[in-house]
């Protein structure tokens, strides 16, 4: 926990270069960056309030049993690990940039009150389209992206993709054209729906806020079942329960670095999560439920300075769908830039 002296030391710095309001949190005015910064928690698999149920994502009809597990090792690096495989999957390794001083970073006051709100765009697709309710997989298959993002803020589909794991089909995505559908609007492909995704701290200040949906279909009623037509379809869940799969979920939204921050997703299908446009969490492919956590102190990241986050999800074939964030990320703000 972060002592006043050193709160409003970070605040004086932030405010001066125009990063967050200059609101005083020692008179109480709710200026913006007056939030007090969170006790630091790592995840841990050993909390049951952070164990995640297993999915079902390795062929029509079947379950994908097991813990999942994940950690970070060595420096500016990630390890994403199966619940099948984690003696045998090795790190994931990426480097992060500098980061940019420059970036706008208002809106702290979102998260008054121990709440952090991010606004998503979901797509919904046809289970029709050529990546969707097509390939399987039993881990995560590492390398179906370039480390960095393109120009317009997405990711890019790696024309060299690496051979699949075993249990997993060959091909995990079809091509790059079929990729680009993902996370952009493409008339009669895909159909978006604005949602918003909250993050709660488990306790008042037990400085870890999560998003735990393990039934994650916000697009019942809505996208393509919004309406009659050929797309409106449903496909049975784990319990039988119809429901509006195959979509894929982006997020884009910034935070102030501070030491002892980590990041953490539990789920299926393909996520990818992004840090300054650099690659940090590689869990593609289709999967049962994995998890990846990166710890922020390992990036080569400056204290103070607001950086992007860009996340990317796919839920591409039934029957189960499980989406966890967990993060010692206090606020998250609006894209900067």
């Amino acid at each position: 926990m972060m002592t006043d002296d050193s709160i409003r030391s970070v605040l004086a710095g932030l405010c001066a270069a125009a990063i967050v309001g200059c609101g005083d949190p020692a008179s109480g005015e709710t200026g913006e960056g007056t939030t007090e910064a969170a006790t630091t928690q790592t995840p841990t698999t050993d909390d049951p309030a952070t164990t995640a149920p297993t999915g079902a994502d390795t062929g029509a009809e079947t379950t994908s049993n097991g813990e999942s597990s994940g950690g970070t090792t060595g420096s500016a690096s990630t390890t994403s690990e199966s619940s099948s495989s984690s003696d045998d999957a090795p790190p994931v390794i990426f480097d992060v940039g500098t980061g940019d001083e420059s970036g706008g970073g208002t809106g702290r006051e979102m998260c008054m009150g121990g709440v952090s709100v991010l606004p998503a765009t979901i797509r919904d697709f046809a289970s029709s389209h050529v990546d969707f309710e097509v390939f399987w997989g039993s881990v995560q298959t590492t390398g179906l992206v370039l480390p960095t993002l393109d120009v317009d803020g997405t990711p890019q589909h790696n024309p060299v993709p690496p051979f699949s794991p075993p249990g997993s089909s060959p091909v995990q995505i079809t091509s790059a054209q079929s990729f680009s559908n993902w996370y952009h609007d493409v008339d009669g492909i895909n159909l978006a729906v604005e949602i918003e995704i909250e993050l709660t701290e488990t306790e008042v200040g037990s400085g870890l806020f999560v998003y735990d949906d393990p039934t994650f279909f916000p697009i019942d009623d809505a996208g393509w079942n919004g309406a009659p037509g050929p797309n409106n379809e449903t496909f049975p869940d784990t319990l039988g329960e119809p429901h509006n799969f195959h979509f894929t979920t982006e997020i884009h939204t910034s935070f102030v670095y501070e030491q002892g921050q980590v990041y953490g997703f539990i789920g299926d299908d393909d996520l990818w999560v992004f840090i300054d446009g650099a690659l940090v969490i590689d869990l593609g492919g289709l999967h049962g439920e994995v998890e990846g956590t990166v710890d922020l102190d390992t990036l080569g990241l400056t204290e103070g300075v607001v950086y992007t986050m860009d996340i990317f999800h796919a839920e591409r074939r039934h029957d189960g769908s499980h989406f966890r964030i967990e993060t010692s990320i206090d606020c998250f703000l609006p894209p900067a830039g």
